[in-house]
């Protein structure tokens, strides 16, 4: 019920309400077996079950997000032509975007007024929930992102982390402000880098004419 009236409540979008309840499912056998037997005794089974869970959509989500970056590094980007496989590709990136230590510090922040322990525990839910509604927004949007791949120089690499998707236009900013614009940087590689962004210009790249 949480994760519900947080994410899919204020949807509007049939298809997307619809997508979000498929996910809402496979999480909330556990949530109603936790919340009826309601024994400290089996809370640690409950969390290993969850914890199973997003292993899994983890696993799954990183398999199908090679490909795409196998694409990219031979400078293939037809794929974003097409709106299914874009909507593919874009959920996997915010889905590794929302598994940063500084959006999912900044959304619970956010929700400081509902029981922390709770959030804690539905954070794997409203991640992947907000993975979708996000990747669904870039692409029906009427503005979508342009796309640019990026190539270093032979004599500097880029630097690439585990979770390597930066919103550039949010570093100059306090932790808890949000940025007015969309400027993802993603290095896919040591010499290779997607951006992605809704103006064409940045004050770190810009596009050719």
């Amino acid at each position: 019920a949480l994760a519900y009236g947080i994410a899919i409540a204020p949807l509007t979008d049939r298809v997307l309400r619809e997508e979000c309840e498929k996910l809402l499912q496979t999480y909330r056998s556990v949530f109603q077996t936790e919340f009826i037997i309601s024994d400290r005794r089996f809370s640690q089974a409950f969390d290993e079950y969850l914890i199973t869970i997003d292993d899994d959509i983890i696993t799954k989500t990183e398999i199908d997000l090679f490909g795409f970056l196998d694409l990219a590094n031979d400078g293939e980007l037809t794929f974003f032509d097409n709106p299914e496989s874009a909507y593919c590709f874009y959920h996997r990136l915010m889905f590794q975007y929302f598994r940063t230590n500084k959006i999912r510090d900044n959304i619970l922040d956010a929700m400081s007024s509902m029981p922390k322990g709770r959030l804690e525990k539905v954070w794997p839910l409203l991640r992947n929930l907000y993975a979708i509604i996000t990747s669904f927004n870039i692409v029906c949007s009427k503005f979508p992102l342009k796309v640019m791949l990026l190539e270093s120089h032979h004599s500097t690499s880029f630097l690439t982390t585990d979770q390597p998707v930066i919103n550039l236009s949010a570093v100059r900013l306090n932790y808890l402000e949000a940025p007015n614009n969309t400027e993802f940087y993603y290095p896919i590689s040591p010499y290779k880098a997607l951006f992605f962004s809704d103006n064409s210009s940045s004050r770190y790249f810009r596009y050719p004419a």
